[in-house]
């Protein structure tokens, strides 16, 4: 199986060498240097956060793609006759519309990487692991930093 449109021989967010048959990374756009650095930080406190509490899966994986719009198709290969995978979009192209500030980045790719390694579906639950990942790079950050206290599901 592969990407429609995918991209080779683009620079992509370095993976942790402990973490290469857990997560791999995709583009379907160029990312800039702040983001190559934002999104390898994120994936190296991915890193040292599995360490300190295990995903409840060993082995599990994902698939990171950064797209530049908020479509993706995939193309399974002749003799496929199926496919798993679990996949985690970054749409870029509306990161990019909001400004989005760099703690919003981590706090982004955070929440996706929570809910795929951790199993945390809920999401009010999910906002105490983004947390935890997150105070590795922002120590002093606080939930209403980055999360709205009135935010319901439905929102």
């Amino acid at each position: 199986m592969k990407l429609v449109n995918g991209l080779s021989g683009v620079s992509v967010p370095a993976v942790p060498a402990s973490l290469k048959d857990r997560l791999f990374v995709a583009t379907l756009c160029e990312l800039s240097e702040q983001e190559l650095f934002l999104f390898t930080q994120a994936f190296v406190v991915l890193d040292m956060e599995l360490k300190k509490h295990p995903s409840p899966v060993p082995g599990w994986f994902t698939t990171v793609v950064f797209l530049n719009a908020s479509r993706v198709s995939v193309e399974l290969d002749e003799d496929q006759l199926g496919a798993y995978t679990t996949m985690i979009f970054i749409p870029m192209d509306k990161i990019r519309s909001r400004n989005a500030s760099h703690l919003l980045i981590s706090q982004i790719i955070f929440e996706e990487l929570a809910h795929c390694f951790w199993f945390i579906r809920d999401e009010h639950l999910v906002q105490d692991k983004v947390l935890d990942l997150l105070r590795y790079i922002y120590p002093a950050v606080r939930k209403s930093d980055v999360y709205n206290p009135n935010w319901t599901e439905h929102d």
